[in-house]
This record gives structure tokens, C-alpha cells and sequence, in this order.
């Protein structure tokens, strides 16, 4: 895919000031060599040359706080640090606050 946005982007200078003819040598040239069709290569060649805007992605809203962070990692650390679903049953066992000597908050 890399190898046919370059083969894009290096016809797509000569095709944005090409005659109608040269455009259609140019358009015929890009299908052999990329596979695409012609509807495809005349977009592909006029959106080459634009600059792509990319929007930053806002954060996401932290799921838990720092004390039940706190908690978790004081936990894992303890158990030998498993993650996941062998992590998800201890933390449901009944003496898990007796054991280490500290609780949830419950």
C-alpha cells in the first residue's frame, strides 16, 4: 500500500498540470502499475497533493481514581503481579482484605 501512495503521489505533480490528453496517459500509467480503476486513480491523484488535516483525539476520562489505583497496584504487586481474568478472581475472594491486611473500601 506504502509503494502505491508513492507511485500516487509522484504522478500526481505531473497530473495536476497535464493537458486532458496527458492526464488520460497518466491516469491509464497509474491504473496498470497500482491495479486501481480509473475512477479510483483520478481521486487518489487529485487528493494526493492536499494536506491531510488530522483532528487530535481528546483524552479519555480516567475510569478509576487514584485511591482505587492505589489499591490495584498494591494488589497486583502482592499476588505476583498476573493481570486479567487470573487477577479478576482474587480480587473477588471474601478474605482478600484480611489476607493482605488492607481493603477495598467496603
Amino acid at each position: 500500500m506504502a509503494s502505491r501512495r508513492a507511485i500516487t503521489k509522484a504522478q500526481a505533480v505531473r497530473y495536476r498540470s497535464a493537458s486532458r490528453a496527458g492526464k488520460s496517459e497518466i491516469l491509464d500509467l497509474v491504473c496498470a502499475v497500482t491495479g486501481f480503476n480509473r475512477d479510483y486513480a483520478r481521486r487518489a491523484l487529485k487528493q494526493a497533493l492536499r494536506p491531510r488535516v488530522v483532528k487530535p483525539q481528546t483524552p479519555r476520562p480516567p475510569k478509576y481514581d487514584a485511591k482505587v489505583v492505589a489499591a490495584l497496584q498494591k494488589c497486583w504487586a502482592v499476588v505476583n503481579a498476573p493481570a486479567g481474568k487470573r487477577l479478576a478472581p482474587i480480587l473477588r475472594a471474601p478474605d482478600i482484605g484480611t489476607t493482605v491486611g488492607w481493603s477495598l473500601g467496603g
